[in-house]
């Protein structure tokens, strides 16, 4: 009897370690498509073999993972697949473990474009980021399952990698040095309205150069495109130049930690002193704006974070692709700049 690896999909919300329903590798009744490539078979379909050792340490990471829940959870809950460690490293991750004003936990992020695109989708209004979300080998529960139950009723099974590859006649890959499928990860995946929960957006990360020089790369976003398209979301490509660089480093400078956000937005003042704000200040200084609101409403100790969430939530108009400049009067753009992003973002799908 060949050994098992006991990963299954064996419910529509939760990935079962230990069914055999659907085992994912190594079964006889799998074993020949796993050695099979998206053009054919590689090896005229050969009888199934044992694992190797380097297998089995494989097999036995990979159930780690899963029993830790790794590549699931929604919200606060959310574990990325890939996590970030002392010595996590490639040649174009730049991993960083980063925070943001949409939620309490840590993001793994392995890239300054994976940063980037996170950052400015949080300040878009994001509901929810996931980063290096799993696109399993097998038929698997549709992602946006867990989120909203009123909207998940339509939703039920989306087809493997291993399939989507096969249908686009690209080669799938296996974990280095084994007949095991590779885990591939989805960079971005967001909620991110007037989309609705169940219409994900999906982004790939990746610097210019690869995009022009690595051939691999771009058949790997063509498998992340369809298969977003087979869970009937929107795919989209971020690199370096994606992003205006002055709204970024205004990003980075203005955001909030998730606490003081709540704090801030908690404060039955918050909303007087942004109105105030926009109000007064085409005419002075920002500083001079923010004290003289502060003083109106008695929040002098917290004045700075008003202004700083404020910006962040786009209660007080700013156009955060010029600097801003404390002394002078505040730039306003109107909504300009995030009504462009965000008809960018889920505008039509990449090609």
């Amino acid at each position: 009897m060949l050994p098992r690896v006991p990963l299954a999909f064996n419910g529509a919300r939760k990935l079962d370690v230990g069914s055999h329903q659907r085992a994912w590798c190594s079964t006889e009744q799998t074993d020949r498509r796993i050695r099979s490539d998206a053009t054919g078979t590689r090896s005229a379909m050969t009888a199934p073999t044992a694992h190797t050792d380097h297998e089995r340490l494989v097999l036995g990471r990979l159930r780690r993972q899963l029993v830790a829940g790794h590549g699931r959870g929604r919200g606060e809950a959310y574990k990325a697949w890939l996590r970030v460690r002392r010595r996590s490293s490639s040649r174009v991750s730049h991993p960083i473990l980063s925070h943001l004003p949409l939620a309490m936990r840590s993001y793994h992020l392995l890239s300054k474009e994976e940063e980037n695109a996170s950052l400015v989708l949080s300040w878009l209004g994001a509901k929810e980021i996931r980063e290096g979300l799993p696109a399993w080998p097998i038929d698997h529960p549709h992602p946006a399952i867990g989120w909203d139950a009123s909207s998940e009723k339509s939703l039920g099974w989306v087809p493997g990698l291993l399939d989507i590859a096969k249908s686009a006649g690209i080669y799938h890959g296996d974990i280095a040095g084994t007949r095991i499928p590779y885990i591939a990860t989805i960079d971005i995946v967001a909620i991110l309205p007037p989309m609705p929960s169940n219409r994900l957006l999906f982004i790939g990360c990746k610097p210019t150069k690869f995009l022009l020089e690595d051939e691999r790369a771009i058949e790997r976003l063509e498998l992340e495109r369809r298969y977003a398209r087979s869970c009937g979301g929107r795919h989209r490509i971020v690199h370096e130049a994606t992003f205006d660089a002055q709204l970024v480093e205004n990003l980075r400078c203005y955001a909030p930690r998730y606490d003081t956000l709540t704090r801030v937005e908690s404060m039955p003042q918050f909303l007087e002193f942004c109105a105030e704000f926009v109000r007064i200040s085409a005419d002075r200084p920002v500083v001079v704006a923010r004290d003289q609101c502060a003083r109106l409403f008695g929040v002098l100790e917290d004045a700075e974070l008003m202004l700083r969430a404020g910006i962040w939530l786009r209660e007080i108009d700013a156009d955060l692709s010029k600097p801003i400049v404390r002394a002078s009067p505040l730039v306003c753009d109107h909504g300009r700049v995030a009504r462009s992003l965000v008809s960018s973002l889920m505008g039509d799908e990449d090609e």
